[in-house]
């Protein structure tokens, strides 16, 4: 993540399973700023397959109807992220990769 943010990417985060999601910003002047976004908790996990493409894929969705950046704010990349790690979690939920829309 830092490799990326160091070389102008303005937004960055990684998955990594059942942890929490770190995730970098960096605003139009100044330093980088870091936090974690939570994990869904209460989920009984039946099957992850999938899980890092509902999460990429959720995370898309909520980017393109974001309002934009405002001065460089962060919020709706966290906003948008934290959305996407609901929606993941949700698919952890239900055997297979599509089972978890029916529910």
């Amino acid at each position: 993540m830092a490799y990326l943010l160091d070389r102008g990417v303005r937004f960055a985060a990684v998955s990594r399973g059942g942890l929490p999601i770190p995730w970098g910003a960096r605003g139009v002047s100044g330093p980088v700023i870091r936090g974690e976004v939570a994990i869904p908790t209460g989920v009984r996990v039946v099957d992850t397959s999938g899980a890092g493409d509902v999460l990429h894929g959720a995370l898309a969705y909520a980017v393109a109807g974001w309002p934009g950046e405002r001065n460089g704010d962060h919020e709706p990349f966290v906003a948008a992220l934290s959305f996407a790690a609901g929606i993941a979690g949700r698919s952890c939920g239900a055997f297979g990769t599509r089972d978890w829309m029916r529910a």
